[in-house]
């Protein structure tokens, strides 16, 4: 199963759009492939905007700090993604 991830973001737009679509002759397996693909790409986004996070920013998160989005100024940390 593999699975072809779209994400695209207009330059004068602060949000994203995914579009997600399944590869293989198992597509039965291809709802709990993109949960966990999404549960991933989640921690790549700011959950408020869905403005796309820099890998520091990520890194940070990760590592316990709260940092802020960029796009929206929301404060993001580890417990606002596991919430």
């Amino acid at each position: 199963m593999a699975v072809r991830i779209l994400i695209a973001r207009p330059a004068d737009a602060n949000e994203v759009e995914t579009v997600s679509e399944g590869l293989g002759e198992d597509v039965a397996n291809l709802l709990t492939t993109v949960t966990e693909l999404s549960e991933r790409t989640d921690a790549q986004t700011c959950l408020r905007r869905g403005a796309l996070l820099s890998f520091s920013q990520v890194q940070q998160i990760e590592s316990g700090a709260c940092v802020k989005c960029s796009h929206c100024e929301a404060s993001l940390s580890l417990d606002f993604y596991e919430a």
